[in-house]
């Protein structure tokens, strides 16, 4: 009966060591995870603030204007009106 009971303690802190290594690599595996998931939202945190500078940037009445000045845009346009007979007749 002795025997028994001691082969039972035995073997149940071998299956504790067992289960507590199992859980041991998982938290390493799940540690290294969770790192390589903060590098990328890292990464992910300067391309979003890269990609809002350039909107900004894109946005801007500067940009606008330069783009304006490119493509030979007036600043004031000239209103056309059709109570002008040559406009009105389209001649």
């Amino acid at each position: 009966m002795k025997k028994i009971l001691l082969s039972l303690i035995w073997i149940t802190f071998l299956g504790l060591i067992v289960v507590n290594l199992y859980i041991f690599v998982s938290g390493i595996q799940i540690g290294a995870k969770m790192n390589g998931l903060e590098d990328k939202l890292v990464k992910l945190q300067k391309e979003n603030l890269d990609l809002e500078n350039n909107l900004v940037e894109i946005d801007s009445f500067e940009h606008a204007s330069s783009i304006a000045a490119q493509l030979n845009f007036n600043q004031k346009a000239q209103a056309i009106y059709i109570e002008n007979l040559p406009y009105a007749l389209n001649r």
